[in-house]
C-alpha cells in the first residue's frame, strides 16, 4: 500500500474569505490519514506565525512557511530547517521600487512585521516595529516582503535576485531566487524517499511544487496557470476541496 506525502498550500487552498479555519471534517480525514502513516506538510508563503493562528493547522505533522525557508516539525515543535536570508545588499536594492509607490510588510521565519500604520489595517496580524527594529532585521532576520501593489515587468527584470508573484488581491510576494515551495519537497524526498509525494494549491507560487511532486491537483478556484499544469482538478476552497481531494481523487 502506498505512503503518501502531502504538500498543501494555505490560502486559496485551506482558506477563503469566507472560509477561515478547516472543517472539522478535513481535520478527521487528516488525523486518520496520519494514524495510517501518511505525512501532511503546510507549505506557505505565510510566516509561522502567521500559519499556526488557523484553527485546524495543529493536525499536521510539519509547517513549510516562508516558501521552504523554514520548516517546524509542529509536533514535536522542533525546527527542521531554516534556509538563507535576502542579503543587505539586495534589500537595499528593492525598498526604492517598494517605499516610493505604496505600504509593504515583511517577514522573519516567525513572524509579519512592518514599519506602516496603514498596514494594521489590511492585516491585524502584522506587528507594528520602529525603522530601528527593521535595520537591524534587514540584517539576516529577512525572508520575504509582502508588497500592496504589483510592480512593474521592468522593476521585476531588474530585481533579478528576486522572485516576485503578483498574487490575488492586489499584491505581490517577494522572496530571494532560490526560495520556493519546491525546497521543502527537495528536503522531505531526502527524508522519505519511498513516500509517493501529493500537492495540492491554487496560486502561481505553487507551480513549482505542483510540478515537482507525483500526483498535482489544482483548486477549481485555481488559477488558469495553474490548472494548466496539474494533473488533476478538486472543488473550490469554499466547497472544501482539499477534503474531496483526498476522498474522491485519491480515494484515500
Amino acid at each position: 500500500m502506498y505512503k503518501y506525502i502531502f504538500y498543501i498550500d494555505v490560502d486559496g487552498t485551506l482558506i477563503s474569505q469566507n472560509k477561515k479555519d478547516l472543517s472539522k471534517e478535513l481535520i478527521d480525514k487528516i488525523v486518520e490519514l496520519r494514524k495510517r502513516g501518511n505525512v501532511f506538510v503546510v507549505s506557505t508563503g505565510r510566516s509561522y506565525n502567521e500559519a499556526t493562528i488557523i484553527k485546524g493547522i495543529e493536525c499536521f505533522d510539519f509547517v513549510s512557511a516562508t516558501f521552504g525557508n523554514f520548516i517546524m516539525n509542529i509536533q514535536q515543535n522542533q525546527v527542521e530547517y531554516r534556509g538563507e536570508s535576502m542579503s543587505k545588499k539586495v534589500i537595499e536594492k528593492l525598498l526604492p521600487y517598494i517605499c516610493n509607490n505604496g505600504f509593504w510588510f515583511y517577514k522573519t521565519d516567525r513572524e509579519d512585521k512592518t514599519i506602516f500604520k496603514e498596514v494594521l489595517n489590511k492585516n491585524a496580524n502584522v506587528k507594528l516595529v520602529s525603522k530601528e527594529e527593521f535595520l537591524q532585521d534587514m540584517e539576516n532576520e529577512i525572508y520575504q516582503f509582502m508588497y500592496f501593489g504589483y510592480l512593474t515587468k521592468e522593476v521585476k527584470d531588474e530585481m533579478t535576485e528576486l522572485s516576485i508573484y503578483d498574487m490575488p488581491g492586489d499584491y505581490s510576494d517577494i522572496v530571494l531566487k532560490n526560495a520556493s515551495k519546491e525546497n521543502v519537497i527537495n528536503y522531505f524526498n531526502n527524508l522519505l524517499p519511498e513516500y509517493t509525494s501529493v500537492a495540492i494549491g491554487d496560486s502561481s507560487n505553487d507551480i513549482p511544487m505542483l510540478k515537482k511532486v507525483d500526483i498535482s491537483i489544482a483548486m477549481d478556484n485555481a488559477k488558469d496557470e495553474v490548472k494548466k499544469i496539474a494533473k488533476y482538478k478538486t472543488l473550490s476552497v469554499d466547497d472544501d476541496g482539499v477534503l474531496y481531494a483526498l476522498n474522491n481523487i485519491l480515494n484515500l
